[in-house]
């Protein structure tokens, strides 16, 4: 077929990738970081400059980064990112669930739904992949908690 290109494989089956969930996780979790940076800089005390809301709205955009490559041909690189984007927009889930968190359960839920179709990896590549993201954001935490 011309126009269409081939079904991504993992050997000789199909796999069959969902890259609109992996696309839709990122674009709604760049909305968020938006949203985020809005409320930071209206709310008029620190501002959108210190560290701590810095290093949130970086973590946040590496995890929609991440989302968007679960959209990737390449099935490692696919399964790989959508894993780390569950762990990030997990972290931030559990983090800001009183705050700013509930707005990435969308993103969670569809980074999620990326992964599981991504095929499967390595148990211990897929649990480094995915606490990656809390121990990031611990040690962000951690590092920027004096501003």
């Amino acid at each position: 077929m011309v126009g269409r290109p081939p079904p991504l494989s993992r050997g000789s089956r199909p796999v069959a990738g969902r890259p609109w969930f992996a696309m839709a996780a990122g674009t709604l979790a760049l909305l968020g970081d938006g949203l985020y940076l809005w409320i930071v800089a209206t709310q008029g005390d620190a501002g959108p400059f210190e560290a701590r809301a810095l290093f949130v709205a970086s973590f946040i955009g590496v995890g929609a980064l991440a989302a968007l490559l679960g959209a990737a041909r390449d099935t490692a690189r696919r399964a790989v990112s959508s894993r780390i984007a569950c762990g990030i927009f997990g972290s931030i889930v559990l983090v800001g669930a009183m705050s700013i968190g509930v707005l990435f359960i969308p993103s969670l839920l569809l980074s999620i739904t990326a992964a599981s179709a991504s095929g499967r990896l390595n148990p211990k590549t897929t649990a480094f992949s995915i606490l990656l993201g809390p121990i990031v954001m611990v040690a962000g935490l951690a590092a920027t908690a004096g501003s």
